[in-house]
């Protein structure tokens, strides 16, 4: 008669750590995994364990910006509970997007003993991919004319890469755009649109089409011609887009009002 000693031990399987972080382009990090006694108190490992590993994706990180190991097996012997030395590979893709960090999840999802050996509460890390590509947004042109009543003009700014030579936006990117007064113009001598966004897609560097609106409120004053500064005060995506050091245009008004 065959004779079938079952198991009164069990164990499970967890991810040593909840984040990982990787560079875009560098070395490889590890998403480890660590198997413990559950029931029965077990010390030793008698048959190699194969974990599996998966990736979920969420809004951030596509399929094709990492790399993920598959599985990674504990040898027959490993003493319990493990040191979290047993890890699959995890490298981020290099590529010349202005894309900011991006992370995904590193999900243990089974083990080839599911029947001694399940997995855990905690069997998810996520994986947050540094950019390292930069940028910087500066005005395109140092002054601006317009005429008290006239025609709108253009604020302008340019996106360039500063690191890693991006060549390419990823996602749309807002630049906020504010008025510094002086002693000439007042805040109700003229109207400066408060933002641009360069939409995802955009080649870089940008051509300086990416613009806010500025005009200069008509009114019945003989007060001579006067400016202020149009500022870019910051980006959405300051983690990768700073402000450079060209940073401001001067905007002169000129009066339409003359002496009779």
């Amino acid at each position: 008669a065959s004779v079938t000693i079952k198991d009164n031990d069990a164990g499970e399987v967890e991810v040593a750590a909840a984040s990982v972080g990787i560079t875009e382009g560098g070395a490889a990090g590890s998403v480890c995994v660590v198997l413990t006694g559950t029931t029965g108190s077990p010390t030793e490992l008698v048959n190699p364990l194969a974990v599996t590993v998966a990736s979920v994706l969420n809004a951030d990180a596509g399929a094709v910006d990492f790399f993920l190991g598959a599985s990674v097996t504990i040898p027959a012997g490993t003493s319990l509970p493990t040191d979290g030395s047993h890890c699959v590979a995890v490298n981020g893709t290099e590529d010349t997007l202005l894309e900011g960090d991006e992370a995904f999840d590193a999900m243990i999802n089974g083990t080839d003993q599911s029947a001694v050996v399940s997995v855990g509460a905690s069997d998810t890390a996520t994986v947050t991919i540094t950019d390292n590509d930069a940028g910087e947004v500066e005005v395109a042109a140092a002054s601006v004319g317009i005429t008290e009543g006239g025609a709108a003009g253009s604020v302008c700014v340019l996106l360039t890469g500063t690191t890693g030579s991006p060549t390419e936006l990823s996602n749309p990117l807002a630049v906020s755009v504010e008025s510094v007064l002086n002693a000439d113009a007042g805040a109700g001598d003229f109207s400066l649109g408060a933002s641009v966004t360069i939409p995802a897609g955009t080649t870089l560097p940008t051509d300086g089409s990416h613009c806010v609106a500025v005009s200069g409120t008509e009114d019945t004053f003989l007060e001579g011609d006067e400016a202020f500064d149009a500022m870019i005060t910051g980006t959405d995506q300051s983690a990768v887009v700073s402000v450079g050091a060209s940073d401001s245009a001067t905007v002169t008004i000129t009066d339409n009002d003359g002496a009779y």
